[in-house]
């Protein structure tokens, strides 16, 4: 009983820190606040609740949760998720990785494609960025190397604004490397026939018109 009294009243076997291996941007004081097991008893820690307390957090993946009677009690280790494209919107800039999932953006010194949203009343809802749009933004920054930031309006999609003076809207699909293509065979027809259009609209390849308003 004495035993059983000690161990379970000793400040030695109550969570005071935690060990967190494989975080990149999240904090270790993150990771602690998300577990919840502040002044918890080692005893009472349950590694599936806290698992599923981390992975409440858009920004990782996954988690390991191990308890032991040595310090530290429970060492976490965390996968995060990648970023795939900066979300820029009335103001508000975060990661969306290539799910679409919205996380807090964490590090802007990470050379990811920029998304400007033209329309500002409204951000990425509960379920994130559209997938298509995701797809497309990455399929363009692989065709489009020296452009680091798209356009994105609800209807004409993803856009950029060429460094001549234009700006081009591509719309969303898989068929992105067909319209860059097309892009630059009509803008090559149009510099030699000496047009300088305001903007032109690939949305759909087979019909590309452009605009001088």
């Amino acid at each position: 009983i004495v035993v059983l009294v000690i161990f379970l009243s000793s400040d030695a076997f109550f969570v005071r820190t935690i060990g967190v291996n494989g975080a990149e941007t999240v904090t270790p004081n993150e990771v602690f606040a998300l577990a919840d097991v502040a002044g918890e008893h080692v005893f009472w820690i349950d590694p599936v609740a806290v698992r599923a307390n981390l992975l409440r957090s858009p920004s990782l993946a996954d988690a390991q949760v191990n308890v032991s009677w040595s310090s530290p009690l429970v060492t976490i280790d965390v996968q995060e998720r990648q970023p795939a494209l900066i979300w820029d919107q009335a103001g508000v800039q975060v990661w969306v990785d290539v799910a679409g999932r919205v996380m807090r953006l964490r590090d802007d010194s990470r050379a990811l494609m920029r998304v400007v949203v033209d329309d500002i009343t409204q951000g990425p809802g509960a379920g994130g960025v559209d997938q298509r749009v995701v797809n497309s933004a990455i399929q363009l920054g692989a065709l489009l190397p020296d452009v680091r930031a798209l356009r994105y309006h609800p209807i004409n999609g993803l856009g950029f604004t060429d460094p001549r003076g234009w700006t081009v809207w591509l719309g969303v699909g898989n068929d992105m490397d067909q319209k860059v293509q097309v892009y630059e065979a009509l803008i090559g027809n149009l510099q030699d026939r000496g047009v300088n259009p305001r903007s032109i609209y690939l949305i759909n390849p087979h019909r590309p018109w452009y605009s001088n308003v």
